[in-house]
């Protein structure tokens, strides 16, 4: 809580995660155990004193086999934040690294950011 603001982190589920591809470089190619599909649905309920200041827009990352989309829905005091994330592929070869390392920074950027909620 700042004055009057609120601070709600939403991706409650991944809002920690960091970086697996930080380094700038790579020398050899990135391999995935295996394929994999994440969904999160969350949905908070506002205390009638709290209004969402914006509904944020959506955030769509399109990277071939690496997919992502988070979207948030305001219905009255309810507030629902869906987020998906898949890894179609096992093996990419290490001339996509960099593609694969702004891909995952910008899918960690979009999940810390929180939501501002204001005083009614």
């Amino acid at each position: 809580l700042a004055g009057s603001r609120t601070v709600l982190p939403i991706s409650v589920f991944a809002s920690s995660a960091k970086n697996p591809f930080a380094p700038a470089t790579r020398t050899h190619p990135i391999y995935f155990r295996f394929p994999r599909r994440e969904i999160d649905d969350v949905k908070v309920t506002l205390p009638e004193t709290l209004s969402l200041a914006e509904v944020p827009k959506p955030v769509q990352l399109d990277a071939g086999a690496l997919q992502y989309r988070n979207e948030i829905k305001k219905d009255g005091s309810a507030i629902t934040y869906t987020r998906s994330m898949s890894v179609d592929t096992m093996l990419v070869e290490q001339q996509y690294y960099r593609s694969v390392r702004n891909f995952f920074s910008s899918m960690v950027a979009a999940d810390q950011k929180p939501l501002m909620l204001v005083e009614k």
